[in-house]
């Protein structure tokens, strides 16, 4: 970025006065994630130890949304190095991306539109990721997914419910499985919904107007 500023490309100059400046850095500072790793705009200033840089394109998912920083904020507790990741829903890839930075051994994103699995890739590519992490249009229903010992998935409720199942099968017995995208309201039928499937889903963390709900699958299977 810094020789595309030399080179004087306007997109990565950033505001062009002080009136502009407070909006703009609003608008594109970089979101913290644990202690060590940021997520940025590809244009945006970041001081981290790790930094995953997010150009979302037409897709979902720059790092800013409460549901997405909820589970950023979730892997970052709970990558500790070598895990198998999934990403139901993946976006921009995004989370894949956060859990590769962490150290994940590989992170997979599937997605229903194939320009967010395209966008993905790309981020994939400019993060220097794409060793790790994977994405593909792919039904989270699909055998051939295998299992995996972190699941997450940033969906809305009228979507998280009706897949509980499909999404609870991409688990492995005693793996880890996180959401987003609902409201408070919600967190009762959402986790009723995957208990049926072995996978008690509790630690309700709340930011602004949305929630995360976050737990384990049963080492036996169905409960």
């Amino acid at each position: 970025m810094a020789q595309l500023r030399a080179d004087g490309h306007a997109a990565v100059l950033g505001p062009p006065d002080e009136a502009h400046i407070v909006g703009w850095r609003n608008r594109n500072r970089a979101v913290q994630v644990g202690g060590n790793l940021a997520v940025c705009f590809p244009w945006a200033d970041a001081v981290a130890a790790a930094v995953v840089e997010v150009d979302p394109g037409e897709a979902f998912g720059a790092g800013t949304h409460p549901s997405t920083r909820l589970l950023a904020e979730w892997l970052a507790e709970h990558i500790s190095g070598g895990e198998r990741v999934l990403d139901v829903g993946c976006g921009s890839g995004v989370l894949a991306l956060v859990a590769a930075r962490l150290g994940a051994a590989e992170a997979v994103g599937i997605d229903i539109e194939p320009a967010a699995i395209a966008t993905a890739e790309a981020n994939a590519q400019r993060n220097g990721l794409d060793a790790v992490a994977s994405f593909g249009v792919v039904p989270v229903g699909g055998a051939e997914l295998g299992t995996y010992d972190v699941v997450v998935a940033n969906i809305t409720a009228g979507v998280l419910m009706p897949l509980a199942g499909d999404i609870a099968e991409r688990v492995a017995p005693g793996g880890c499985l996180a959401i987003s995208g609902i409201s408070a309201a919600q967190t009762s039928s959402v986790a009723a919904a995957y208990r049926r499937y072995g996978i008690e889903l509790a630690d309700p963390v709340r930011l602004d107007d949305w929630v995360s709900l976050s737990g384990r699958k049963a080492s036996g299977g169905l409960v």
